[in-house]
């Protein structure tokens, strides 16, 4: 199957029924240098939108959502080992998140094929590109915040 992607730019791919999960390739850019994360355990469940893991980089930190429902089977190694790094330069392969065994398949139809979400994305480089005209520093709490610090914000969102 192919990626679906949340609005929040997590996606997943579905094989079987187990779905890859990591967050967009925008996500990363916005995030920029990735510093931490923290992935959950195997055996952990979540419902679609719980939040599921924490991304930190020099610029934010952000909450990652479940996009669909199910439970991790298994978190990726490389990032549990601290090599962060493979986020920002992989994060549509080998920068994924974790491995779930999904609970509903119908979840799957609330997600957005690659042609919507690129779509989306492009939405939001229109969108900051007139508010940085008008001098407004964004929607609070989205990717590419600059209002303030994620700490002050209470985070950001991937």
């Amino acid at each position: 199957m192919t990626k679906r992607y949340t609005k929040d730019h997590e996606w997943v791919e579905l094989n079987g029924d187990i779905a890859t999960v990591g967050i967009s390739t925008y996500a990363a850019e916005q995030l920029g240098d990735v510093v931490y994360a923290e992935l959950p355990d195997a055996g952990k469940s979540f419902k679609q939108g719980d939040d599921m893991a924490v991304v930190e980089s020099a610029k934010t930190a952000s909450d990652v959502y479940a996009p669909i429902s199910g439970e991790v089977v298994e978190a990726n190694a490389e990032i549990k080992s601290e090599q962060w790094q493979i986020i920002n330069d992989a994060p549509q392969a080998g920068g994924w998140f974790v491995k779930l065994k999904i609970a509903d398949k119908s979840e799957l139809d609330s997600l957005m094929d690659q042609a919507a979400y690129d779509d989306y994305v492009k939405g939001l480089y229109v969108s900051g590109y007139f508010l940085a005209l008008a001098g407004s520093r964004g929607p609070e709490g989205g990717m590419g915040d600059s209002g303030g610090s994620a700490e002050a914000r209470g985070g950001g969102t991937v």
